[in-house]
């Protein structure tokens, strides 16, 4: 599963049944500078995910305007379930598939939730280990900085909140 779709059906999971032209509001509304809205980008996912069966569609006709109502489906919930603890990732740098996921992850069991922390902590702490063994010369060294920062601040927020 790619990215867009992941957050295309965290957002159905979240918002419930919408239509295309409602998931592409909510990708242009985003404040992320990332997600691209562009019907070439959405529409062929919702067809890829329909097609996969991870997406249903009901009429949602309103006057002469037709339309369809998108919702998940119970193979497309397995599926993002899957997507959500994919821990090699969800740690990528970027556009920040770890935000992307960390709502999905608050509404898992006990259990399932405590294996994740430890997953998660786990990949980030080998993570930093790689940047910090990087040569500081490195003509991409600003970006391992960052990129530092960043997975320390995850770590904090995996130690505290999950």
């Amino acid at each position: 599963m790619t990215e867009l779709e992941g957050a295309i059906l965290t957002l159905l999971d979240m918002e419930g049944p919408m239509t295309a032209y409602g998931v592409r509001r909510a990708f242009l509304d985003s404040p992320s500078s990332f997600w691209s809205a562009s019907a070439g980008a959405i529409y062929p996912a919702l067809n890829r995910m329909e097609e996969a069966g991870w997406v249903a569609s009901k009429d949602a006709t309103r006057g002469k305007r037709p339309a369809k109502a998108l919702q998940l489906t119970a193979s497309g919930k397995a599926e993002i379930s899957r997507w959500a603890i994919d821990t090699a990732t969800a740690i990528g740098p970027g556009f920040d598939p770890f935000r992307l996921r960390a709502p999905l992850w608050m509404r898992l069991e006990v259990a399932e939730r405590a294996e994740l922390k430890a997953a998660l902590e786990s990949r980030v702490l080998k993570r930093i280990e790689v940047i910090d063994a990087l040569d500081p010369r490195h003509p991409d060294a600003l970006r391992h900085a960052l990129e530092r920062v960043q997975q320390t601040t995850r770590l904090e927020w995996i130690r505290k909140t999950l």
